[in-house]
């Protein structure tokens, strides 16, 4: 293929191979190329892109984002848990806060309480337990008669500290919200969730994490 001064063929079709295989964006394609080795930066990429016809411009801007990012310093300080309706089923996730690594997905029939409880059970089972874990609202997670709810005992029980977001702040659980949307635009690339999970996890290069993958982070950063 045509490529651009003073990059190689062979990084060109790397570039076009990785575009045309995985969909990821120039950003993230550079960044990828970055760990392993090549040096190459983003807009270099993009125009290696347009020249192959492969560049997909967006339809409208980007929202400009004005929050500011946080996270846990450590794998297992902080795991977000939701729910997303799905066809007419119920996916149900688990995020570790700081690698973004997922300890826990799964399609369930129903979204509730009880199936939240057996993935969280399946995931400390295979990660250890977080020492906090952050939920939305949902009727999963808190009573709305004000009492205690099951999956608040379930995590006193466990010594696991339950907090809610505060209602009306979506960024609070920002991230398993943009991995509910990664979920959304790439699951169908693949016939299991759990291969989907492993892509995500082993495979996939993070912008938010400098572009190593989430079980880079996780596993650098777990606790001894």
């Amino acid at each position: 293929p045509n490529t651009v001064h003073k990059t190689s063929d062979e990084t060109a079709n790397r570039i076009i191979s990785l575009r045309r295989e995985t969909g990821w964006c120039p950003h993230r394609i550079a960044g990828h190329l970055r760990k392993s080795g090549v040096e190459v930066c983003h807009m270099t990429v993009y125009r290696i892109l347009c020249q192959e016809g492969l560049n997909h411009p967006l339809t409208k801007p980007r929202t400009k984002r004005t929050y500011k990012r946080w996270q846990r310093r450590r794998s297992n300080s902080l795991w977000q848990c939701d729910l997303k309706l799905a066809g007419v089923e119920w996916l149900i996730t688990i995020l570790d806060d700081h690698s973004r690594y997922v300890t826990g997905s799964q399609i369930f029939k129903e979204g509730t309480v009880e199936n939240v409880i057996w993935l969280f059970d399946k995931a400390i089972h295979e990660y250890s337990k977080p020492r906090e874990i952050l939920t939305d609202h949902g009727s999963q997670f808190w009573s709305v008669r004000r009492g205690e709810s099951s999956f608040d005992a379930y995590c006193e029980a466990n010594s696991m500290r339950h907090i809610l977001g505060g209602i009306g702040k979506p960024t609070t659980l920002g991230k398993i919200e943009r991995w509910f949307r990664t979920y959304d635009q790439e699951h169908t690339k693949f016939q299991l969730h759990r291969k989907f999970i492993q892509y995500y996890n082993w495979e996939r290069p993070h912008m938010a994490l400098n572009y190593s993958t989430p079980a880079e982070v996780y596993y650098r950063d777990v606790p001894n």
